[in-house]
């Protein structure tokens, strides 16, 4: 992948109660309890009216694998690539397309990949496959532990769906989210599930759009411009706080529809909050009790914007206090 693409928005009117905006240049700050009385945190944000940094996290860069006709782009090829591309999923066997829930996927020989505004993950194909249930006393079988872990464990494949099974000579088990197989020569390997789970799930004819052709896809994504901004510079403990976000395109006019993920990051861990889509007017808000971070402390707040087969980041702060 390139690098990624990066643009700076300046933000104006900090203490103002529409779009206040913190602090927020992106690579210079991170979670920490920098352990200030009131007048330096106040100090802080009146000095703050800085640059918010826009990462475009995957855009338009794509390719296409003439095996199959098929092409890769955006969040899907970074999450192909850095899991181990060919030898972990096998060839793309569709486009990227839509469901009805707005949810983007797209399918390859061994497993389904799903983005959201969360990023990219494996989706639950054995499950929907109904390969077996989550058993909390079922064990990864030995020859299996290292492959699984190595591919992200429970968090990236899902629990185990039954004990593992000898089919045709080979030790075979199911997981919520792919089916691990060892070879006759000892080598472990997802199986072909995408192929089985396309064979039963067939793309929506409702979703056939963009380029033509008989697989769903979609058009390369268009430029967005959103604003993120706090309510409230710093937040008591106890006490709420609302997230604003407008996004509007190239020519200024509003975006609607558009769903968002906010990761709140500090010391203490993180957490998420989901943003209702944008309105008609390119508007969402979200109002949530934050997280328990320690007085003094700067919450970073990433939010994820998903556009088509383009997920943007843009990130705000507040500064949590007694």
């Amino acid at each position: 992948m390139g690098v990624p693409k990066r643009l700076t928005v300046w933000a104006v009117g900090l203490m103002s109660h529409r779009y206040p905006q913190p602090r927020t240049n992106r690579g210079l700050l991170s979670p920490r309890t920098v352990g200030l009385t009131f007048a330096g945190v106040a100090a802080v944000l009146m000095m703050s009216v800085a640059g918010v940094a826009l990462l475009q996290v995957a855009g338009p860069q794509s390719r296409l694998f003439t095996e199959t006709g098929y092409t890769v782009r955006g969040p899907f090829l970074a999450f192909f690539d850095d899991n181990g591309g060919l030898q972990t999923f096998g060839y793309p066997i569709t486009q990227a397309y839509s469901l009805r829930d707005d949810q983007v996927v797209q399918t390859f020989e061994r497993a389904h990949l799903q983005l959201d505004a969360g990023g990219v993950s494996l989706a639950p194909i054995g499950l929907a496959l109904r390969l077996g249930e989550v058993t909390a006393t079922v064990e990864v079988a030995a020859p299996f532990v290292s492959f699984y872990n190595d591919l992200g464990g429970v968090e990236q494949l899902g629990m185990p769906l039954g004990p593992a099974r000898e089919e045709s000579g080979l030790l075979v088990q199911d997981f919520e989210r792919v089916q691990l197989v060892q070879d006759r020569d000892g080598q472990v390997r997802l199986a072909n599930l995408g192929v089985v789970y396309l064979s039963v799930f067939p793309p929506p004819a409702s979703s056939l759009s963009g380029f033509g052709g008989d697989v769903p896809t979609l058009a390369p994504p268009e430029s967005i411009h959103p604003t993120v901004s706090v309510a409230n510079p710093t937040v008591g403990q106890g006490e709420d706080q609302t997230l604003f976000l407008v996004i509007k395109d190239d020519n200024g006019d509003p975006v609607p529809g558009l769903r968002a993920l906010a990761v709140l990051r500090h010391d203490g861990g993180i957490r998420e909050v989901i943003i209702p889509p944008t309105d008609a007017d390119g508007f969402s808000q979200v109002t949530f009790r934050p997280p328990d971070a320690e007085p003094g402390s700067q919450v970073i707040v990433d939010v994820h914007i998903l556009l088509g087969e383009s997920l943007w980041q843009i990130e705000t702060s507040y500064f949590q206090w007694w």
